[in-house]
């Protein structure tokens, strides 16, 4: 899909805090500690020098009608590695990479003072590291990647102003969202979360994706 970017909606204070782009693919069964090293060393080169470890991600594949995944059993003679994190200074970008992902934040760490580079600047720092990420298999002869699933995250906080300043008020910002009637002995909820899903038309009638929207 090659939308035009004229037609991308634009908003002069947008509150987007952080965008994630993370790409799927088959598990580079060669992939081990030894490359991680490696691969630290050649982010670290391009300002990203901080370093940590969190637990793998586990797969995640968006189905459709008449699709399904086949489980699939695997022993492994070595623990598996784990999902580096590779950080800027600022602390505002970061790169995610594990056997089968590889994934691109970007983090505004003050909503007030720090300007949205926007989604084509996101995604062409994304596109940036990635390739570094394919070159650096490439050379290597580590294995291809057979991508099987894409994604775009983002993270947006909404304060609280004039318009809602309570749960019940929520459907001035979220046109989902009726509240219960207020003149019943009912008072207005504690709490309030939504989660909603949406298939994204693609052509020839098939889906191109799937649009989820969570509340909290």
């Amino acid at each position: 899909m090659n939308p035009d970017p004229n037609s991308i909606v634009d908003y002069e204070q947008p509150p987007v805090q952080e965008v994630a782009l993370s790409v799927q693919f088959e598990p580079l069964r060669e992939l081990d500690s030894r490359h991680i090293g490696l691969l630290w060393q050649l982010f670290s080169s391009k300002g990203f020098e901080k370093y940590e470890e969190h637990p793998p991600l586990d797969p995640i594949f968006e189905l459709f009608e008449d699709e399904q995944i086949i489980p699939r059993l695997e022993f492994q003679n070595q623990p598996p590695i784990p999902r580096v994190w590779f950080i800027n200074s600022e602390g505002n970008e970061l790169i995610q990479i594990q056997k089968d992902r590889f994934i691109y934040n970007w983090r505004r760490k003050n909503l007030l003072t720090e300007e949205y580079i926007r989604y084509k600047g996101t995604r062409d720092n994304f596109l940036t590291n990635f390739r570094l990420f394919q070159t650096f298999l490439e050379e290597r002869n580590i294995g291809e990647l057979n991508l099987n699933q894409c994604e775009i995250t983002y993270v947006n906080p909404i304060f609280a102003v004039r318009n809602w300043d309570e749960f019940y008020k929520l459907g001035e910002i979220f046109r989902h969202y009726r509240p219960l009637d207020t003149h019943t002995y009912l008072p207005e909820p504690e709490t309030v979360s939504m989660r909603l899903s949406y298939i994204i038309p693609g052509e020839l009638e098939k889906p191109a994706g799937r649009l989820h929207v969570s509340v909290n």
